[in-house]
């Protein structure tokens, strides 16, 4: 049985309690507008990182029957909106631990990465063009893409495998292609297809070079940039250009450094 508390916020818009009800319906669970001992799931909405210092007030009310309800042995599930647009779209969703206020309300404590790292990553199919019109140019341009594409789920696949989920950027965070938390590091990643010839490669790189830097230094935290290629750079330079500015470059199949 599933129960929702707040305002829930997909990345397109608010979602209002009859459509929660119903996208809960509709994945084969129960949806309870009160808590009760058979909630085995709480959506806690608004922001993952809501702090309500009133223990009678009714938000609060539904995180502090699920604190109590953990303190006696009963877990239950309690997920942000985020998670729960997750697991409607198929995903796990990470479950939220809770704390309690000083004046005797409960919480969800930020985790990191909370404003930098979106929904799970869906790589989405490569784009075709009509091969009538500008075939050369829109060729090229769909090898690129579909070899973007291509790199972006084997990058997912391969952390999927050591349990580690792939996100996209929170709205607002700068818009790097992926990225994910490891030993409580959080990573992210540009994604690169190489084209062919040394001067498309060499552009490549150091585009989605710059692109790390800037995202880096907008984010202003603790982040650990990730260069993904396609494969292999035909230059051995660019392991220890990038080694130099902190940024790991690795490409398929092995990733080797991340």
């Amino acid at each position: 049985m599933v129960a929702v508390s707040g305002k829930v916020t997909f990345y397109d818009g608010r979602v209002v309690r009859s459509e929660c009800a119903r996208l809960i319906e509709q994945n084969g669970a129960t949806f309870t507008a009160d808590f009760s001992s058979y909630v085995t799931l709480l959506v806690q909405g608004d922001l993952s990182n809501q702090r309500v210092t009133d223990p009678d007030n009714e938000f609060s009310k539904k995180l502090r029957d699920a604190y109590e309800r953990r303190l006696q042995g009963e877990h239950v599930h309690v997920v942000s909106d985020r998670g729960f647009e997750d697991l409607v779209n198929g995903f796990s969703a990470d479950c939220l631990s809770l704390s309690k206020s000083e004046l005797g309300g409960v919480f969800s404590p930020p985790e990191r990465g909370d404003d930098i790292l979106g929904r799970r990553l869906k790589p989405r199919k490569p784009s075709t063009h009509d091969p009538v019109a500008l075939t050369a140019d829109l060729a090229a341009l769909d090898r690129g893409t579909a070899a973007h594409i291509d790199t972006l789920r084997l990058l997912a696949t391969f952390l999927l495998d050591y349990d580690v989920q792939t996100h996209d950027p929170m709205p607002g965070a700068p818009l790097f292609d992926a990225g994910w938390i490891w030993c409580r590091d959080i990573y992210i990643a540009e994604v690169k297809s190489l084209g062919a010839g040394v001067a498309a490669e060499t552009q490549q790189i150091r585009l989605g070079l710059g692109q790390l830097l800037d995202y880096s230094y907008q984010l202003d935290k603790a982040v650990q940039p990730v260069l993904v290629l396609e494969r292999p750079p035909s230059d051995s330079r660019w392991q220890h250009v990038c080694e130099s500015v902190g940024v790991i470059l690795t490409y398929p199949p092995l990733f080797s450094g991340i």
